[in-house]
């Protein structure tokens, strides 16, 4: 959890994002977007540690609280990939139960991309394209190659 919240709170376009955030008095009280945009705040004005520990805490109870995440509650190791995916979800689930229009969402402005699809019919040639927002990538990684040179 912490290095995810790091990673985030770490990229400053998205940091800069989420403190400018024009409808965070419209949030509500206990939702993660706020716990993190307080976090931020918090690291920003050097608070102590044991306010971000309270925070951290806060975070985690606000991710655990939905129905889809409570697989984090406790203390068990997750998978990084799986929190960051929960924690963006969420964040940007807050975001649009406030302001309908993604363009305000930080989330949204800083790791969402739309990728357009083509498929073309053999037989007449048609095409049919459909458009998909997606937050995350796969990526293979290719193998090493034996007797590469430095090896």
């Amino acid at each position: 959890m912490n290095a995810i919240l790091q990673s985030l709170l770490g990229l400053n376009c998205f940091a800069n994002d989420l403190l400018f955030y024009k409808s965070i008095k419209q949030l509500p009280p206990k939702c993660l977007f706020l716990m993190v945009y307080l976090l931020l705040k918090g690291k920003r004005a050097n608070n102590v540690y044991d306010a971000q520990k309270i925070m951290l805490k806060n975070i985690k109870r606000s991710i655990s609280a939905t129905v889809t995440a409570i697989r984090f509650s406790g203390y068990s190791q997750h998978d990084a990939h799986e929190f960051l995916a929960q924690c963006l979800d969420q964040l940007k689930e807050d975001c649009m139960g406030v302001s309908p229009t993604t363009g305000s969402c930080p989330v949204s402005q800083n790791f969402e991309c739309v990728v357009e699809h083509t498929i073309t019919c053999a037989s007449c040639g048609e095409d049919v394209k459909k458009k998909e927002v997606f937050q995350s990538f796969s990526v293979t990684m290719p193998e090493p190659q034996k007797d590469a040179p430095g090896d």
